[in-house]
This record gives structure tokens, C-alpha cells and sequence, in this order.
């Protein structure tokens, strides 16, 4: 009967064949995508077209969903779908700490990575939450270049400012 469905489904589709994955279970990542290719009026072998970062915000927020993800940073666009891309509710929780430590945003919360599943959804959410304008931007730009530094070189940076800091103490 009706009244045993979920409230919120709103889609059905009859499929050939249900994907498992090698141990038996279903594979969550391949129904995801057909179901996103379904809602987009897309075959399920179709995908959108990249679209790369317009933005700092969205070129780190790509970064950061890339690494989350385990792919290239090149291989995420702005509009893919983060569950569709075989993310999960663990890395939504992963790729939120991350933003939240590295883009310093205490604000986003996990809820925000389930309503906002594109990275340019999600730059949209943040940029309406800054309440500096451009200090997202900002923070994504040093943000990059950080995360294109090698370990040593940060480190080095690390030094220095740490030695200026005490020239600085010692002088005063």
C-alpha cells in the first residue's frame, strides 16, 4: 500500500539489472549515478560537461572534494554532484572539516554538504554567508597556495615567519 512508501520518494525506475559490488552488496555509487543521470533526463553512460572553478572559493573547494574523493583536482566540475561522484555521508563529513579548517568556516555544517552537492552550490552557500564579501576569496587564495607548496617548503615559510617574529619581539 502507499502508506508503507517513504514521504519523500519521488522517483521510481525499473532497471534491467541492479549493480552489486564484488562482495554482494549494492554498489551505492553506480545506482547514484543512474539515478542522478535519470533526474537529469541524462543515459546513464552520459555525463555533464566539466565546467572548471570560475572562482578562488570554487578552485579550493574542487581541491578540497578532489582529495576527498581521491580523484584529480582537474577531474571534479563545479556542477558534478558529490554522491555521484562516490562520495558518502563519511567523506560529506571529511570534505566539511576540511572546508571548515582550511577555508575557516566554522559555520558549514554536514547538513549544508547534503542540500549543497555541487561545488558551485556550495561556493553560492559560503559566499552568502561571508559577511566581508571578499574574505572567502582571500582565504581560498592562500589556501592554494599553500596546498601547492611541497611539505618543505612550508615548512621553510614556517621558519622564517617564526624567526621574523622573534626579531620583531627582541627589537621592541
Amino acid at each position: 500500500p502507499r502508506s508503507t512508501l517513504f514521504p519523500y520518494t519521488t522517483l521510481f525506475r525499473s532497471v534491467e539489472r541492479i549493480p552489486f559490488t564484488d562482495n554482494g552488496k549494492i554498489d551505492r555509487t553506480a545506482v547514484a549515478a543512474a539515478l542522478s543521470a535519470a533526474l537529469s533526463g541524462q543515459s546513464s553512460g552520459a555525463s555533464a560537461p566539466y565546467q572548471a572553478p570560475r572562482t578562488q572559493l570554487e578552485r579550493a573547494l574542487c581541491r578540497i572534494v578532489a582529495d576527498v574523493l581521491g580523484r584529480d583536482c582537474d577531474a571534479v566540475s563545479v556542477h558534478d554532484d558529490f554522491f555521484s561522484l562516490g562520495g558518502d555521508s563519511v567523506l560529506a563529513t571529511q570534505a566539511v572539516a576540511r572546508i571548515r579548517q582550511w577555508l575557516d568556516s566554522p559555520s558549514l555544517m554536514v547538513a549544508d554538504a547534503f542540500a549543497a552537492r555541487t561545488v558551485a552550490d556550495l561556493a553560492q552557500l559560503l559566499g552568502g554567508r561571508d559577511r566581508n564579501g571578499d574574505r572567502l576569496e582571500q582565504v581560498a587564495d592562500v589556501y592554494l597556495e599553500i596546498a601547492e607548496m611541497s611539505s618543505v617548503d612550508v615548512m621553510s615559510a614556517l621558519d622564517t615567519a617564526a624567526s621574523r617574529g622573534a626579531e620583531e619581539a627582541t627589537i621592541e
